[in-house]
C-alpha cells in the first residue's frame, strides 16, 4: 500500500478517551466529520470535559525532518515538492511509490517516536492531491494498524489521478491496540502530495 498521500499532514490530534459520544443534537456536519469524538463546540454545550493534545502538526515549510523522524517503515520515496506542485505555501510532502510493482504498497508507517494509545480517540487531518498513478486509479488509504496486518481503522481518501481535497479520519483505538501505528498506503503505485 502506498498512500503516498499526505501532502500537508495538518494535525494528528488525540482526544480524551473518556469524552462522551456525539448526541443527536448539533449539526450533522459535526457528527459526520467526527463520528467518534464530539466537536469542541458540541462538548462545550454539553458540559463534558474535552481536551485536545496535538501529537504532530507540520506544514513542511521547514523541511521534512520532523515527519521523517516518525517514519518507522515504508517503501515510498519521501520528498518535498515546491512551486506549482505544492498544495500550499512553498513546499509540500510527497510520498512516491511509482517505481513499485507491488499491488499493495505501504508508503509510510509513523510508528517511531509517535505512540498511539489504546482506548483514545484520534483525528488525522491533511490536504492531498493524487498526482500520478501507475494504473487508471490507485486507492490511497490512511489507517491505524498493528503487527501481522491487523487493522484497527482504515479510510480511503483518494483514488483517481488529479483528485485533491482535504481528508479527515477519526477513530478510537480498541483496548487491545498496544502496537498501533498510523499508516499511509495505496492499492497500486502512485505519487501523492
Amino acid at each position: 500500500m502506498t498512500l503516498c498521500a499526505a501532502a500537508c499532514l495538518a494535525a494528528l490530534s488525540a482526544y480524551d478517551g473518556g469524552a462522551s459520544a456525539p448526541s443527536d443534537s448539533g449539526s450533522s456536519a459535526n457528527r459526520t466529520a467526527q463520528p467518534f469524538a464530539p466537536a469542541p463546540s458540541d462538548s462545550a454545550k454539553s458540559g463534558s470535559d474535552f481536551r485536545t493534545e496535538v501529537l504532530f502538526s507540520d506544514d513542511f515549510e521547514g523541511g521534512l525532518s520532523e515527519f521523517s523522524g516518525y517514519v518507522d517503515k515504508g517503501t515510498a520515496k519521501i520528498s518535498a515538492v515546491s512551486g506549482a506542485d505544492a498544495l500550499s505555501g512553498k513546499q509540500s510532502l510527497c510520498l512516491d511509490s511509482m517505481g513499485s510493482s507491488q499491488e499493495w504498497i505501504l508508503a509510510a508507517e509513523l510508528g517511531k517516536n509517535l505512540k498511539l494509545e489504546p482506548g483514545k480517540a484520534y483525528t488525522v487531518e491533511f490536504k492531498y492531491r493524487l498526482a500520478d498513478a501507475s494504473n487508471q486509479s490507485s486507492n490511497n488509504y490512511v489507517s491505524a494498524a498493528g503487527k501481522g496486518g491487523k487493522f484497527y481503522a482504515r479510510s480511503i481518501f483518494a483514488a483517481a489521478p488529479g483528485q485533491s481535497g482535504s481528508a479527515r479520519f477519526a477513530f478510537i483505538l480498541p483496548p487491545d491496540a498496544e502496537d498501533a501505528a498510523l499508516r499511509f498506503s495505496s492499492h497500486g503505485a502512485c505519487r501523492t502530495i
